[in-house]
Order: C-alpha cells, then structure tokens, then sequence
C-alpha cells in the first residue's frame, strides 16, 4: 500500500507539474506567464462589467417598454427603434450631431498638427513651456471650461463682445442664436482638445529619423516641399488615430450643450444632440426603452466610423 501511495503521488504532482507548465510555461517566460495570470483576469472582469453588461442591458431594455412608473416591463421587440426612426427629433439630433462632430475633429486635428509642428521647432525651455500652456485645458474640467466660455460669450457684458465692440462688431448672441450656437460650442470645444492632439503631434515628429529631412535638404526640397513629402506621410499613423479617438469623443458631446445653452440644446433645438435626446427620454420621460434604442443607435454609428478608420488606420501603418 505504501508503493500504491507513493506512486499515485509522484503520478499527481507529475499532473500538477504538467498543468504548470501549460498554464506558465517554463524557463525564463515562466515569470511572464505568471504575471499576465495574475494581472489579465481583473481587467477582464472590470471590462465585462464596466463595458460588455451595460452594453447587453442597454440592449435588452431597448426591446422592452420599460418605464420608471409603471412595474411592467412587457417585451415589445423593434418597436422602440421604430419610433426613435420615425421621431423628428432624433433625426434633428443626429443631424446636428454629425455638425459637431465633424467641424470638431476636422479643426482639432488640423489646428493641433499646425501647433505642433510650429512648437516642435521651438529651442528649450521655450518648447517645453508653450506645451504646457497649450495642454492646460485639456487639463481642465469640461464643466469648468464650459461655464468660463459662457460667461465670455454673453451678449450684454460678456468679455468677447466688449473687445468686438472697440472694432464696431456685434453685439453677438452667439449661444442665444440658433445659427451661432453651434460654432460657438464648436470654438470651445476645439481650444479644449487642441493641446491633446498637439502632444500627439510632436510626439510623432520626434520619431521622425532625422536623416530623412537632411536627405531632403541635400535633393533641393523646400520647407513646404519637406513637410508634404515626409513629415505628413509619416505622420499619417499619428492623424488617423486621432481621427478614431477624435471621432468617438464628438459623438458623445452633451456637457458642453447641457452647460452652455438654456434650454439645453436650444435655442430652437438647433445644439440639440443624440446624447441629450438620450438623457432627455431616460430622466425627464422616463423612458428607457426609447433612451436605450437611440444609445444603441449611437453606439452603432460610432462602431460603424471606428471600423472605417480602423481600416485606414492599419493602411496608414503600412503605407
């Protein structure tokens, strides 16, 4: 009996030691092994739980009726998205979505790459101090930024129409007018994100091998010639990540309007946007089946723009 035991324990740990080495390897990428064991389950679970349910919720309540005042949830199918499609006001709100997002991400990407290459030729400590400055409000609180912009763009004693006024313009309106409301969001929203896409900027020219501008030098290339022949071609990784990035933060707009315009999306809902219809539908009308079907909708657009740009992305890469 002795032997039997001896030999069905040497047999278990020879398992346990097979198993070891699946799970972790052996040698030098044991330690590896053992780290990513260690450290991938959490981020998994945040990930299900912080990402994948409420995705899976969002759904399920989309096809049901459900409202905060009544106990009955009944299911309901596509009739919820048929409404969203047929409501006037999902279509005024997508259009002026689309607005935002795309005057936004073509200004802050455009004025970020301007900023970046002026600033990347700067000398030290110059270069490191207009970096600074120009990161601070990407720094700063959406709520913040947003109410300090208001109080600037007030029509009787706001600061911009008081400078205008020694040139003989305005008074402007700006968010009270429902032609000016939009840029004005617009013009906030960029001078918050240009100091993001700037620091990305200079962080592509900085791996930018330096043999390839005095190359170009050498070949009789002009500065404007340089910049489109090879500092823009190789920093097409760089544009397009932050044409995705950029892309998927300007469909979520919504603290901007809800601080900036009285009512929020006023005035005549022409600043009115998907997310806002969203809060609207789940918190004042409490209906969140309706809510869920048009943040649905949403998240099908931007995963539809983000696959778009994915792919150019990964051309980006290899061109």
């Amino acid at each position: 009996m002795g032997k039997e035991s001896l030999v069905r324990s040497k047999a278990a740990l020879t398992r346990r030691q097979a198993l070891a080495r699946t799970l972790f390897g052996s040698g030098p990428i044991r330690s590896q092994m053992i780290f990513v064991w260690i450290c991938v389950p959490p981020i998994v679970l945040y990930f299900a739980a912080f990402y994948l349910y409420p995705v899976i919720s969002a759904i399920s309540l989309s096809l049901h009726r459900w409202s905060f005042m009544i106990p009955e949830h009944p299911f309901i199918g596509l009739d919820n998205y048929r409404w969203v499609l047929q409501d006037r006001v999902f279509w005024i709100a997508l259009k002026n979505t689309l607005y935002f997002s795309v005057f936004y991400v073509i200004l802050s990407i455009g004025i970020g790459l301007a900023l970046g290459v002026l600033i990347y030729r700067f000398k030290e400590p110059f270069k490191s101090v207009m970096q600074t400055v120009c990161f601070i409000p990407v720094m700063t609180s959406m709520v913040v930024t947003a109410q300090v912009w208001e109080l600037l763009y007030m029509p009787g004693y706001g600061i911009l129409n008081y400078f205008l006024g020694f040139f003989g313009l305005g008074p402007f309106l700006w968010t009270a007018s429902p032609t000016q409301v939009m840029p004005s969001i617009i013009a906030m929203s960029v001078w918050k994100a240009v100091g993001y896409y700037m620091v990305l900027f200079i962080a592509g020219l900085t791996a930018i091998p330096r043999y390839l501008y005095e190359a170009a030098w050498i070949d009789g290339a002009s500065r404007w010639q340089t910049f489109w022949k090879v500092t823009l071609p190789l920093l097409v990784p760089t544009v397009l990540f932050s044409l995705v990035t950029g892309s998927i933060g300007a469909f979520q707009v919504f603290t901007q309007v809800w601080v900036m315009t009285d009512p929020p999306g006023g005035p005549g809902k022409s600043s009115y946007v998907l997310l806002l219809q969203v809060f609207d539908r789940g918190f004042r009308f409490y209906e969140m089946g309706k809510a869920s079907a048009i943040a649905f909708i949403l998240f099908v657009i931007v995963m539809a723009v983000t696959l778009v740009q994915n792919a150019l992305l990964q051309e980006g890469f290899e061109y």
